[in-house]
Formats: structure tokens, sequence, C-alpha cells
């Protein structure tokens, strides 16, 4: 099967929503091939791990989110419902301030990370070609959910 990169993350997440579904054909089929897309997703994963130098700048980015993040009555951190920490408006100005002062500091770390980003945005957009173990319709399980079906369609025969 040819497909894009990026597309492999999307089938990788439906491999993950299938795997407690039942049925020898298909979980072995699933399993094969989930094997296979995780490889490829690791591989390509790699060209946008942090490098060594930037590691270090990307931690006070941290710090500084958790200096301007919502904070509770006692000055902890609230996460949203995705777990993850966010400025509020009130803070907003403050935080590009601060953060802009860190990006004129680091300029060329940054400027490498945003070409790296690009770089990966790209890559993403590359074909690749992946040999999926393929199953017939009659072998999906009974309680497969149409979302489900959706994100593995492309091992369905």
């Amino acid at each position: 099967m040819k497909t894009t990169k990026g597309k492999l993350f999307e089938l990788q997440e439906g491999f993950d929503q299938v795997s407690n579904l039942r049925g020898a054909k298909f979980v072995y089929a699933a399993a094969k091939n989930k094997r296979k897309v995780d490889a490829e997703c690791e591989d390509i994963s790699k060209a946008i791990a942090p490098t060594e130098e930037y590691v270090p700048v990307q931690e006070k980015e941290r710090e500084l989110v958790m200096t301007h993040c919502l904070k509770d009555a006692e000055g902890n951190p609230v996460p949203n419902n995705q777990g993850n920490l966010f400025v509020p408006a009130k803070n907003d100005k403050a935080y590009k301030a601060d953060r802009e002062k860190l990006k004129a500091e680091h300029k060329e770390i940054f400027e490498k990370r945003d070409k790296q980003t690009k770089d990966y945005e790209e890559l993403l957009k590359g074909e690749i070609e992946i040999e999926l173990h393929m199953i017939k319709e009659e072998d999906l399980p009974e309680d497969i959910t149409a979302g489900q079906l959706a994100g593995i369609m492309d091992m369905v025969e």
C-alpha cells in the first residue's frame, strides 16, 4: 500500500483503538500490521526529536508556561481536559513578552528548531510503501464500531 508518512500515524492510532477487539484472524492481522506501522512511525518521529542544544531551551519554555499558566488558589497548575497546561488571557501578554525575550536570547537555536519542524512537516507529506496484512470484511469483529473501522480500513479487503 502506498500512503503518506503522516497517514501512518493515523493508522497507528486506528490500531490502538481496536486493540481490545477479538477474533483470531482479525487480531493476528491487526497485531502484525501494528508492529510494522509502529516501527515506521518510530523512525519518522526521530526527525522531530529535540536536538541536544534545544533541550535546555525547551525546558526554559516549560518554565515560562509554568510561571504564566492557570493556577488554583494554592498556586498549583491547573491542566485543561487534555491534561495540558495553558496560559489564560489575563497572563498572555506577559507570557508572550517573556517568550519573545527567550527567543531573542536563543535566536539561532529557535531558527534551527523552526527549520526542523518545517522539514518534519514536509517529511510527513512524503510517500511510503508499506505492506499490510489484509483481512476480509467477514473477519471483522462483530462489535467493531464505525469509528474503529475507519481507523483501520486500509487493511480490509
